[in-house]
């Protein structure tokens, strides 16, 4: 039996309410076990990267990062764009001067394997933003 043509008629569309059980995620070590270390650079006078790092105490392993643009604006310093690996994933978020945040899934990160992920995604992370904070910036003024 083949496709009728037309449109579907009620009740043969997908039902798009059903939603799969997300499997295992990756989670880091608990806070107390780790050591983090935030550190921020100046881009120009109104722009700021704002990095922070989660290692195990006694590793040299990372296993959680957030690189954030920011913007200063009538004297606070307001976030433009952050990647990080919160959630199970490596991540962008785009935020707009009103507070909005989309989000975009780079890389999920697995359980198993997942610090591998994580250290592999800091380097290229770090340049995308830095390359690419003004583009950043520009989405944040379109708000």
């Amino acid at each position: 039996m083949g496709k009728r043509p037309g449109r579907p008629r009620k009740g043969e569309l997908a039902d798009k309410s059903v939603h799969p059980e997300p499997g295992p995620r990756y989670s880091p070590p608990p806070m107390d076990e780790c050591e983090e270390w935030t550190y921020t650079e100046r881009l120009d006078s109104e722009r700021r990267l704002v990095v922070a790092q989660r290692l195990p105490t006694g590793t040299g392993r990372l296993v959680h990062f957030s690189i954030q643009i920011e913007l200063l604006v009538d004297g606070q310093w307001r976030k433009v764009a952050r990647i990080d690996t919160s959630d199970g994933e490596v991540h962008r978020h785009q935020f707009t001067r009103k507070g909005g945040d989309s989000r975009t899934v780079l890389e999920p990160i697995p359980p198993d394997h997942g610090e591998d992920v994580v250290d592999r995604w800091f380097d290229p992370a770090l340049e995308m933003v830095k390359n690419e904070w003004g583009e950043y910036v520009r989405r944040w003024h379109r708000d």
